[in-house]
């Protein structure tokens, strides 16, 4: 008889929308049984792309250890195994009193909670899951606005910073045992979603939605003159998610047009 493997299973979140539900589809297209989840269900959830993989959503909360511990607990008596995990969940915060002077204490520890915090408690719970079985991959999403001063909002940028840091300690200790737990990080640059159109506002000292940096005006500060669709950045997570990238980890995967090249 001849045998099958079988099929891998990732947990993405912060597939509500954006790069993290492009990551959704694109894992689910490529044959992974994949579990979006996010913390309130999307008007559209992620549909299965007709190929024999399954797609569920699952309302989950990134910044609650309790709720990682039953979206871990539920994929393993569903699924019998996790083999990839995206940390796509982020957010913002209070983009109207975001300025370095007017950062609230509040809003800091709100935008670390979910997206460092999230990141850290992500990390802390897949990994037993992934060496009951081959190991794994996780991908972090961090940010372009990692690298330098984000002066719009620097928690936003100071979360991103430290994941990339994150992602260096949990690949290192990924490796030290067997099975091995690879970690990489994902850098977008100017992404046009929901989220970074309010990014893009409040760099131009715009109110959320209202009087931003145009689109064009960002697209002409870019080597290649445009800015990314989300599918363009799930590529590079499907690639980080798969055996193609079997001897990478520890690394950080700018995908910015060039953007780094002119600063």
């Amino acid at each position: 008889m001849m045998s099958t493997t079988p099929t891998k299973v990732a947990i993405v979140t912060g597939a509500g929308g954006g790069l993290g539900a492009a990551s959704a589809r694109l894992l689910a297209e490529r044959g992974f049984t994949t579990v979006a989840t996010d913390i309130t269900e999307p008007a559209e959830p992620p549909q299965d792309p007709g190929n024999g993989a399954a797609v569920e959503f699952v309302t989950h909360d990134v910044a609650d250890p309790e709720s990682w511990r039953r979206l871990v607990e539920q994929t393993m008596d569903r699924h019998g195994r996790v083999d990839v995990l995206v940390n796509s969940a982020g957010i913002q915060g209070d983009l109207s009193r975001s300025s370095f002077e007017q950062t609230t204490l509040e809003h800091w520890r709100t935008v670390m909670a979910v997206n460092l915090e999230g990141t850290f408690l992500g990390c802390q719970a897949i990994m037993p899951a992934m060496k009951t079985g081959d190991g794994g991959s996780i991908v972090n999403i961090s940010s372009l606005g990692s690298y330098y001063p984000t002066t719009y909002n620097p928690a936003y940028g100071a979360s991103k910073a430290a994941i990339t840091q994150l992602t260096k300690t949990v690949a290192a200790v990924g490796a030290a045992d067997d099975p091995k737990v690879r970690c990489n990080s994902v850098h977008p640059g100017v992404i046009e979603t929901a989220m970074t159109l309010n990014l893009r506002n409040a760099m131009g000292g715009g109110k959320p939605q209202e009087n931003g940096v145009p689109q064009a005006s960002i697209a002409s500060r870019i080597p290649l003159g445009r800015t990314a669709q989300a599918e363009e950045i799930a590529s590079v997570v499907a690639f980080l998610a798969a055996d193609d990238s079997s001897f990478v980890t520890g690394s950080e995967y700018l995908v910015d047009g060039g953007s780094r090249l002119v600063r």
